[in-house]
């Protein structure tokens, strides 16, 4: 499945490209540890090199951080249509009080994929862990990092 959405770019430099986009869906989605809600604002993080990318998820109502989104996905690619990447199906989620939670794991290990890319994934996931643990920016100015399960099941 192809995703696509629309952003701008407001920074870049060696390391990553500085992303502000919507959400734009009509309904607000459910995801078992926060919600994203249509006109909420996101500020994506897009690392050269790297097996992940963070987005730092805003309130639309009063622009209060709900949290980063952390996508594991092959490092990206720039093409005169925009920025692309490749899913991993794994995913981060940070609280700004440090509570973080690990997503989809069994994703990952259900994917049609190559047991190398699984492995490089991990490690991407294992990376924005050690940024997270280590609260290196932009987990800088979050609470005392601890691992947390989803708050609620949506099976």
């Amino acid at each position: 499945m192809i995703v696509t959405w629309e952003g701008e770019l407001v920074a870049e430099d060696a390391e990553k490209l500085l992303v502000h986009a919507q959400w734009s869906y009509a309904k607000p989605r459910l995801l078992g540890y926060t919600v994203f809600e249509t006109g909420d604002p996101f500020i994506e993080a897009y690392y050269r090199g790297r097996w992940f990318s963070i987005w730092q998820v805003l309130n639309h109502r009063n622009r209060r951080v709900k949290g980063w989104y952390c996508n594991v996905c092959r490092p990206i690619e720039l093409t005169a249509e925009g920025l692309s990447f490749i899913d991993m199906e794994l995913d981060a989620f940070v609280y700004p009080d440090g509570r973080y939670c690990v997503l989809d794991e069994e994703d990952l290990e259900q994917a049609p994929i190559s047991a190398e890319d699984k492995a490089l994934a991990r490690r991407g996931l294992d990376d924005v862990l050690d940024w997270i643990v280590q609260r290196r920016p932009p987990f800088d100015i979050i609470g005392p990092p601890r691992r947390v399960q989803p708050f609620w099941d949506l099976s």
